[in-house]
């Protein structure tokens, strides 16, 4: 399964969309959303813009994202620890 990864548009220039997700910046092309504007909040996948959502729904994306990663570490640090003992 592939999914987006939630940004909100910083620049534009012609067809390429600079899009800060996290503390990254990082240019896509944004070809498929011609209405794109400064603001707007956006799912990127392998370097495209694929489609325009609300705030909140990137909001609560980046919530479900930093939960897993939360448990992934948790994960990685009791496997670690059962390897080690």
């Amino acid at each position: 399964m592939c999914s987006g990864i939630p940004g909100k548009v910083a620049a534009i220039d012609g067809v390429k969309a600079e899009i800060i997700i996290g503390d990254q910046h990082r240019w896509y092309n944004a070809i498929m959303q011609p209405d794109l504007a400064i603001g707007d909040y956006v799912l990127v996948y392998a370097d495209l813009v694929v489609q325009m959502i609300t705030e909140q729904e990137a909001n609560e994306m980046l919530d479900i994202i930093t939960a897993m990663q939360k448990m992934q570490n948790e994960v990685y640090q009791a496997v670690t620890q059962e390897e080690s003992s």
